[in-house]
C-alpha cells in the first residue's frame, strides 16, 4: 500500500544529463583512420529534509528547527578524443595492425550543505540550565577533482594460416589526479575547518 509521509516539505531533486558524441573515419591506402570525440555533462542538485519522522512540528518550541534539511549539488564533466589507424588490408597479406591515443578529462565537483539542530545550555555549579538558545548549524563538505588519462596503444597481429594467428599489443597510461577536500562551517573558513589537497600520479605499461 502507500506510504504516508510526515515531512515538513518533500524531497526536491533536479537532474541534468547531456551527452555528445561525434564518430569520423577516413579510408585511403588500405587503412583506416578513426577519430571519436565523446562528452558527457551532470548535474545533480537535491534537498532532503532531515527530520524525517517530522519530530519537531508545529506545535514544537524550537521554531528554528523547524524544515532543516541537507543540500546537495553534484557537478561532472567528462570529455574524451581518441583517434586510431588500423589496416583494412594486411600489410603483405598477412599483418593487421592497430595504433592509437586517448585522452581523457574528467572534472567533478560535489557541495553538501548539512544543517544539524543545536541546543544551547547555560553551564551552573548545580549542572545545566536549558536549554537557553536553539540554532542551525550549517557544515559545508566540498569535495572536486580533475583527472586527466593519456594512453597509447598499439596491436600486431601475424596471420600465419587462414586458422592460425599471434598477436601482441601494449598500451601505456599515464594518469594524473588532483583532489580537493574541505569540511567546515558555513563560512568555509573558521574553527573546525578541514582542509586536505592532494595529487596521485601514476604510469603503467599493459601488455598482451
Amino acid at each position: 500500500g502507500d506510504l504516508l509521509a510526515v515531512h515538513d516539505a518533500p524531497e526536491a531533486t533536479d537532474q541534468e544529463l547531456e551527452r555528445y558524441g561525434l564518430e569520423a573515419s577516413w579510408e585511403f591506402a588500405g587503412q583506416q583512420l578513426n577519430y571519436v570525440f565523446a562528452a558527457t555533462n551532470q548535474m545533480v542538485e537535491r534537498n532532503t529534509p532531515t527530520d524525517a519522522a517530522n519530530a519537531i512540528d508545529a506545535t514544537h518550541p524550537a521554531t528554528a528547527w523547524q524544515g532543516i534539511s541537507q543540500d546537495l549539488h553534484t557537478q561532472g564533466d567528462n570529455v574524451s578524443h581518441e583517434i586510431r589507424l588500423q589496416s583494412v588490408d594486411p600489410l603483405f597479406d598477412r599483418i593487421d595492425y592497430v595504433v592509437g591515443a586517448l585522452l581523457g578529462e574528467t572534472e567533478s565537483a560535489n557541495d553538501v550543505i548539512n544543517r544539524s539542530a543545536l541546543a544551547i545550555f547555560f553551564p551552573t555549579p548545580g549542572g545545566y540550565v536549558g536549554p537557553v538558545a536553539r540554532r542551525v548549524q550549517e557544515t559545508v563538505i566540498f569535495s572536486g577533482g580533475e583527472a586527466t588519462e593519456t594512453s597509447f596503444f598499439g596491436n600486431l597481429t601475424y596471420h600465419i594460416t587462414e586458422d592460425t594467428e599471434v598477436s601482441a599489443g601494449l598500451r601505456r597510461i599515464d594518469y594524473e589526479n588532483d583532489r580537493l577536500l574541505l569540511v567546515g562551517p558555513s563560512t568555509l573558513v573558521g574553527p573546525g575547518s578541514t582542509f586536505d589537497d592532494g595529487q596521485d600520479e601514476w604510469q603503467q605499461t599493459i601488455y598482451s
